[in-house]
């Protein structure tokens, strides 16, 4: 049978070996948030520039039809805004039957405008 002191020991060094793992356990766990906020970060910045290119391009496209005297400058804040609310991964679907048509929001409406007479 082990001597107490021995026991105590042993018991010792396990608690510090589990001192140990907790201390890493910690650090690896705040480790992984940090690098889980810089990607939060990260994607948000992504998303805010895809957001502004977007947009950016919508503001060309609404001045091209204003070029084209298809819509008003008095329209063109309005309309940027608008299309940039439209998601652009999302579906719109009308017609019934065989002619159920399904097509990306966005573009539909882009080709819907560009198909606009010349405002007089």
């Amino acid at each position: 049978m082990p001597e107490p002191n021995q026991e105590a020991q042993k018991l010792a060094a396990e608690q510090a070996a589990i001192d140990a793992q907790k201390a890493e356990l910690a650090k690896q766990q705040a480790d992984f948030a940090e690098q889980q906020s810089k990607l939060q970060a990260e994607q948000a910045e992504l998303a805010k520039q895809k957001h502004e290119t977007a947009k950016a391009e919508i503001a060309s496209f609404a001045e091209t039809l204003i070029k084209e005297g298809r819509v008003l400058p008095k329209d063109k804040l309005a309309l940027v805004e608008f299309m940039s609310s439209l998601k652009s991964d999302e579906v719109l679907e009308f017609g019934e039957g065989d002619a159920k048509t399904k097509t990306a929001v966005l573009p539909w409406f882009k080709s819907f405008m560009t198909g606009l007479p010349k405002q007089t």
